[in-house]
């Protein structure tokens, strides 16, 4: 096994510029970000989304929003959810991150599952298995399903229905889920979809 030589690699090398490059955004950009600010405070937003892509830090971004949604699905807060989601998707659909969009449409089938929004869950799911099916992913669908106890499992039911020419991989992928220990049937918005 050959030897790395780290500093010649462009991870290395960018980590290592970041901080001048910092020092010299502190140095030159100040003045812009107190205006940026002002004109948000000004406006009264009351969020902002910055999603980026690129170098593995970025990576770290996606991931941010993806463990918020799961938090405030697992509150049962679903609208806060998607809204984080919707934050994302387009970068995540842009960047090519299909690991990243497959399990964000899973978390967002559930959202929509939350809100009682049957159909709409059923066609994001059905996005993400679509994606997911041919390279073979499971987990970064069935992961989610402790977030909304029995939603998942009754979601991927209707669609091995709607879905005939899936059921091998949606059989496989109802499989991997973890069982649900509620000891009943959901009461959620989805019951009888």
């Amino acid at each position: 096994m050959s030897q790395v030589d780290l500093p010649s690699t462009h991870v290395y090398r960018e980590i290592h510029e970041q901080p001048q490059v910092i020092a010299n955004l502190l140095a030159h950009e100040t003045a812009n970000a107190a205006a940026l600010a002002a004109e948000i405070k000004r406006r009264g937003v009351d969020h902002v989304v910055i999603a980026a892509r690129g170098t593995s830090d970025n990576a770290g971004r996606y991931a941010q929003y993806l463990l918020g949604a799961k938090a405030l699905l697992a509150q049962k807060r679903p609208t806060e959810a998607l809204r984080l989601l919707q934050g994302v998707e387009h970068e995540a659909r842009r960047g090519g991150r299909e690991q990243v969009l497959v399990e964000l449409l899973a978390l967002k089938a559930l959202g929509l599952y939350q809100q009682g929004e049957i159909q709409p869950a059923l066609s994001a799911l059905e996005e993400a298995v679509s994606r997911a099916e041919p390279e073979g992913m499971l987990r970064s669908i069935a992961d989610t399903a402790p977030l909304v106890p029995g939603g998942l499992r009754q979601l991927l039911e209707a669609l091995r229905r709607r879905l005939p020419g899936m059921q091998a991989y949606l059989d496989r992928l109802l499989a991997a889920l973890p069982e649900d220990n509620t000891g009943s049937q959901p009461a959620g918005p989805g019951a009888g979809a």
